[in-house]
């Protein structure tokens, strides 16, 4: 039993922290910038670097990008799992650029940001659509 314990302690400490909390295995990415554009030296450079159980953004052959995990992967090809059935792809080297985006972590950043200042810009659209109606209101009951 000690042994299995470690071995579940081990495990825990290999999670990815290559993912983003708000998609699930096998979505279509909702935005461009939830998946990092880079010069092609530097992308190859980071997909050689994901490991297994990273997630990354695959291109399915219905030109989707799709949120994966890395399953297995050897110097020349990685095999993701692409959706929650279970079906895997795998990608060998030459074609890690044109089918492989890694994940851009600050998205959530950028997400929360964007909420925020979309509830300010309602907040002042509101603001203004109420002052305007009221003289609107005025001149209608003037003459």
């Amino acid at each position: 039993a000690t042994s299995q314990k470690g071995h579940a302690a081990v495990v825990s400490e290999e999670k990815s922290n290559q993912f983003l909390p708000d998609y699930d295995l096998g979505m279509a990415a909702r935005s461009r910038y939830d998946m990092k554009e880079e010069d092609p030296d530097k992308a190859m450079e980071g997909i050689s670097r994901l490991k297994k159980l990273d997630f990354a953004f695959v291109r399915r052959s219905n030109k989707q990008w799709t949120y994966s995990i890395i399953c297995d992967r050897t110097e020349d090809s990685i095999r993701f799992v692409i959706d929650e059935v279970g079906r895997t792809k795998k990608i060998s080297r030459d074609r890690w650029l044109k089918n492989i985006r890694r994940i851009q972590k600050s998205s959530s950043r950028h997400q929360a940001d964007h909420s925020h200042h979309h509830k300010k810009h309602h907040h002042s659209r509101h603001h203004r659509r109420r002052s305007t109606s009221v003289p609107t209101r005025r001149m209608k009951l003037e003459p």
